[in-house]
């Protein structure tokens, strides 16, 4: 059996459990005494066991952020449709990743989805991300505002977090992406977070960002040019559509649109929101809505129809929301002290529950997490209707589990991430020597 193979099965020490039908056998077998005809009494030692099978694709899990003041009990599933979740029922995981138990690691799990894939193509990500970076550091003289916070003396560990957040978004997102689309899913997100932090800064009133300038509405595949500022995001657009002509091109649309609306809206720093929906609708479009979807459809190289877009509409809708849910409730801290310290916008669901209700933070993250369940809850009725449908392909089946681990996956990113967690979270183990964060971890 090769190691890759043996890897499928993943004996990893600490972050993987086996099956307790596997366990039983295993300890059945190694009480057994051995004996042969004509031999001696006395039982034959058992063969040595190899020692359990440590992939060397993992991405160590340094930090576990705990963001709900009270223990809970999760709710207890009688049946569970996402069992291809847990590492307890999954011997093979996912092409190109591994899968992880949330609670051997040692993170404060609470969702009701059992385990979540690890993208084993991590360093790939981390090589794309460091790339680029370091490409838009060296051409900022050519007349891209880059952000602020990457012009001060701590610029390096702004750009290595800025890089291992983009990293652990799409390891755990985009988990089954292959070499190649993880590496474009990570630039692109970098991308992103370089654009969405000009426009949070007063840096916004100097001049455009790195992915301004685009007409998305005419701009084609073979048509490739633009001003010499944008030379480096010309070089994302054709490494993405080279590798997928299609979705490529979609991907690129949307980091676009999303550019521009950020833009529109962040003169709207001080908007204010009637209601939740009023507030959920907002957040919807804030956080990126085609592009997410686009980018979960791009690591798996799933393709389908427009026309067939309206039979996922509504556990799309769900995936947005469980997103902007687990990504407010973990970045409430962090967002909290920027309004204090820099006068940075705040719309945050822990927040808007806050003001709603006249609760304080620690009741209203209670609140949005049996708000999740709930998400939770509808997302499995759902996807069971949709999976019983006649008319579903296959194809339209294996894409509605891509986006089930994705929902996942934001949970894992969510806990770990070094960009939430450095303010309030603990470390469970110490930085490896590859570390991007090893020299800033504390």
């Amino acid at each position: 059996m090769t190691p890759d193979l043996v890897a499928r099965f993943w004996l990893v020490e600490l972050h993987v459990r086996l099956p307790a039908w596997l366990r039983g056998i295993t300890s059945a077998s190694a009480s057994v005494a051995v004996k042969r005809p004509g031999s001696s009494k006395k039982p034959l030692e058992p063969a040595p066991q190899p020692a359990p099978y440590k992939p060397t694709h993992y991405r160590h899990i340094i930090y576990a952020y705990d963001v709900m003041e009270e223990k809970c009990e999760i709710p207890v599933l009688e049946h569970d449709p996402f069992d291809f979740l847990d590492p307890q029922k999954t011997l093979v995981p996912p092409e190109n990743t591994i899968l992880i138990d949330p609670v051997a690691v040692g993170l404060p799990w609470f969702s009701t989805m059992k385990g979540t894939p690890q993208c084993i193509h991590w360093r790939e990500a981390e090589a794309a991300g460091l790339e680029l970076i370091e490409q838009v550091m060296a051409a900022r003289g050519a007349g891209a505002v880059i952000p602020e916070k990457l012009k001060t003396s701590d610029q390096r560990r702004k750009m290595m977090e800025l890089v291992e957040t983009a990293v652990t978004i799409c390891i755990y997102l985009y988990a089954v992406s292959d070499a190649a689309r993880i590496r474009v899913l990570t630039k692109s997100i970098v991308f992103l977070f370089l654009h969405d932090d000009v426009m949070e800064s007063k840096a916004n009133a100097e001049g455009n960002s790195i992915l301004e300038g685009w007409d998305t509405d005419t701009f084609k595949a073979n048509e490739l040019e633009g001003e010499s500022r944008n030379d480096i995001f010309l070089d994302f657009c054709r490494e993405a559509i080279a590798l997928d002509p299609v979705l490529g091109l979609e991907l690129m649309q949307d980091t676009v649109r999303w550019a521009r609306y950020s833009r529109v809206n962040s003169t709207k720093a001080d908007k204010t929101h009637a209601t939740w929906q009023d507030f959920r609708d907002f957040r919807e479009l804030d956080i990126a809505y085609d592009f997410m979807i686009t980018a979960v459809r791009f690591g798996a190289a799933i393709l389908y129809d427009p026309a067939e877009r309206p039979v996922f509409e509504w556990i799309e809708k769900l995936y947005i929301r469980h997103c902007l849910y687990i990504n407010d409730l973990y970045s409430y801290e962090k967002e909290f002290r920027e309004h204090q310290q820099e006068g940075a916008p705040l719309h945050n669901s822990v927040h808007m529950i806050e003001q709603v209700l006249s609760v304080p933070p620690g009741s209203a993250k209670a609140i949005l997490r049996s708000v999740l369940w709930d998400c939770e809850r509808q997302v499995r009725e759902e996807y069971v209707r949709l999976m019983q449908l006649p008319e579903l392909t296959h194809t339209q089946k294996v894409y509605l589990q891509r986006l089930i681990e994705s929902f996942a996956g934001n949970y894992m990113y969510s806990m770990s991430t070094y960009r939430y967690a450095r303010l309030s979270g603990k470390l469970i183990g110490p930085p490896p020597e590859d570390c991007l964060l090893k020299n800033y971890v504390q």
